[in-house]
């Protein structure tokens, strides 16, 4: 998993950002994609934390994977 520290002049982006986060596909060829929230300077604005999605090729969306144990359905988080 990438960190702000691991692009070019890295200090310099993660001193000065407000908010900073990085995506991450585990695999290049799976569908899942991981964003992580590294920074948040105002803690009004939310906090620190990650998510993993699954991308769809045919629609263009991406969709929050459901928890262990949950089976995958397009209506997961509709009824929420």
């Amino acid at each position: 998993m990438p960190t702000l520290y691991d692009i070019a002049g890295s200090a310099n982006w993660a001193n000065k950002a407000d908010i900073g986060f990085a995506v991450h596909r585990p695999s290049f060829d799976g569908p899942e994609v991981q964003i992580h929230v590294h920074k948040v300077r105002d803690k009004w604005v939310g906090k620190p934390g990650g998510v993993t999605l699954r991308y769809d090729k045919i629609t263009g969306r991406y969709a929050e994977v459901p928890p262990a144990g949950r089976p995958y359905s397009a209506r997961y988080g509709e009824d929420d």
